[in-house]
């Protein structure tokens, strides 16, 4: 086997010369704690952090929870503005979110016997990656809370307190 100047490797593909390179090419693969390596592309990424989330179960709490205060209104009452329900939207979409990816964390290996698939055990997201888009959806739940104590005026952060302890509540679950 020779190097070419254009970095291309010019096989002869004799049997020695295929099984070296099957060698070289699987000593490459892995990295310094002999985990294999794998390459994968944003869209697998972007993808991954989608599918943590687990999009069916959040949109149904923000559905929910809409629903609920629709439900809630007594004859008379004023509805809300569409950005409040929004906020309230986002809440519930978020704190679900959370707990979603929380959820995988705890699981991880779990999920490696059973579920090798999911973004976790299959190493498209680390669980680094996965502990900060887990904060990243808890602030944005709390963010949300806060929208919501602000439009609706309340003396007390009560949306803001609910974000809190329902995330904290769902980690400890």
């Amino acid at each position: 086997m020779r190097v070419m100047h254009s970095s291309k490797i010019n096989c002869d593909c004799s049997p020695n010369s295929v099984s070296t390179l099957k060698i070289f090419t699987k000593a490459i693969n892995f990295d310094h704690t002999g985990m294999q390596q794998k390459s994968f592309t944003i869209n697998d990424k972007i993808g991954s952090y989608v599918r943590l989330v687990r999009p069916p179960n959040s949109i149904t709490a923000g559905i929910a929870v809409i629903a609920a205060m629709f439900l809630a209104l007594n004859e008379g009452d004023e509805p809300h503005d569409l950005t409040t329900y929004l906020a309230i939207a986002a809440a519930a979409f978020f704190v679900t979110a959370h707990a979603m990816v929380h959820n995988d964390i705890v699981d991880y290996e779990v999920d490696k016997v059973n579920s090798p698939e999911r973004p976790l055990p299959s190493q498209i997201i680390s669980l680094k990656e996965a502990k900060i888009w887990s904060i990243i959806l808890f602030i944005f739940a709390v963010g949300s809370g806060m929208i919501i104590d602000y439009r609706i005026s309340f003396a007390f952060p009560i949306a803001t307190f609910w974000a809190i302890q329902n995330s904290l509540l769902l980690d400890a679950y």
